[in-house]
C-alpha cells in the first residue's frame, strides 16, 4: 500500500500520514433496523408505483409494458443494495495526508481567516 501511495505523489511531495477505516460489520445492531426499514419502504413504494401504473394503463385501455415494471424493480433493487455497496467502498478507502495537501489546506484556511 505504501509503495502504491508513494508512486502517486509528486517528486517534491512527502507522505505524512495514511489511514484505513476501522473494521466494521455491515449490518451491525445499530444499522440493521434502519436498513430493514429502508428496504420495506423502498419495496412498498415500488409496489405502489407498479400497481398505480397497471391501474392507470388498464383504465386507459393501454397495454401494460414490462419495460416500465422492470425499470421500477431495477430502481428499487438499487435502492435496497446501495447501502451495502457504500459499505464495501468505505472498507477499501484509504486516506492520506501529504505535504502538498497540508500546504493547500493551510493556504485555504489562511485565506478565510478575517484580518
Amino acid at each position: 500500500m505504501e509503495t502504491l501511495l508513494q508512486s502517486k505523489l509528486k517528486p517534491e511531495e512527502n507522505l505524512l500520514w495514511t489511514g484505513l477505516p476501522e473494521a466494521f460489520e455491515t449490518l451491525d445492531k445499530t444499522h440493521k433496523s434502519a436498513y430493514i426499514r429502508k428496504c420495506v419502504i423502498v419495496l412498498a413504494v415500488a409496489a405502489a408505483v407498479i400497481l398505480w401504473y397497471i391501474n392507470f394503463a388498464a383504465s386507459r385501455g393501454h397495454a401494460i409494458s414490462a419495460v416500465v415494471i422492470v425499470l421500477v424493480l431495477a430502481i428499487a433493487a438499487f435502492g435496497v443494495v446501495s447501502d451495502l455497496l457504500d459499505a464495501n467502498k468505505l472498507r477499501k478507502k484509504t486516506d492520506r495526508l501529504s505535504s502538498q495537501v497540508q500546504q493547500d489546506v493551510k493556504e485555504n484556511l489562511i485565506g478565510r481567516i478575517p484580518a
